[in-house]
């Protein structure tokens, strides 16, 4: 007899295995290191194969976990994406005659003015931000940046999308099975923390500069 753990068993074994939900080289394993194994210590074995309440339970656990650690990530989202609406909602400017941002109108002894890579509205020294794109410095409002700063810790640019606010729990604290992000483990948020940290060191992604403005 082979003693290989991985011996395909023939057709007629296959057909039994698929009728008793167990796998493939299950029977074949057993056979080949103890050819004289009751069938029906075998059969009691697959009867109660139910889960323990121990299993349950850390079932449930890595549920939790699982749901908390959304909730930050979703809480994370949602803080970016209103940050940029307070942005845009304080902007003061036309974005023609001055500065889309402190309304600094563009004079001959005004502060120097640039225009937007993004959305190509005029900009005042102060309120623009320079990045390298295409190895080229270029020149954005404090908007487009943190639009930009959006797509990439949010994952826009992977689901080309912007999330949207109303993914987020509205009964998250009335939910028994999701605990407060104060409690969440420092292992969990670090890790969150460390991938969305990672992105902020590549300001210059070029492949999801062509999305920025939709």
């Amino acid at each position: 007899m082979i003693h290989d753990r991985f011996v395909c068993p023939n057709d007629r074994q296959l057909e039994l295995r698929s009728k008793i939900n167990s796998g493939w080289s299950y029977y074949t394993y057993i056979q080949s290191f103890i050819p004289h194994y009751n069938d029906n210590i075998i059969n009691n074995n697959l009867n109660q194969k139910s889960l323990t309440d121990h299993e349950i339970e850390h079932i449930k656990n890595v549920l939790k976990r699982d749901q908390r650690i959304q909730y930050i990530e979703q809480e994370r989202i949602g803080k970016l994406i209103d940050r940029l609406n307070k942005m845009k909602k304080n902007a003061t400017g036309n974005g023609l005659t001055e500065c889309i941002l402190c309304s600094n109108k563009r004079g001959i002894l005004s502060r120097s003015f640039v225009s937007c890579f993004d959305c190509k509205k005029l900009v005042c020294y102060y309120c623009s931000i320079q990045t390298h794109f295409n190895q080229n410095i270029i020149s954005l409002c404090k908007i487009c940046s943190e639009n930009r700063q959006l797509w990439k810790k949010s994952a826009a640019w992977f689901f080309r999308s912007l999330p949207k606010c109303s993914n987020l729990p509205l009964n998250i604290n009335s939910s028994p099975s999701i605990i407060s992000s104060q409690y969440i483990k420092t292992s969990d948020y670090q890790s969150i923390h460390n991938q969305s940290s990672l992105n902020d060191d590549d300001d210059d992604d070029d492949s999801i500069s062509d999305r920025f403005n939709k």
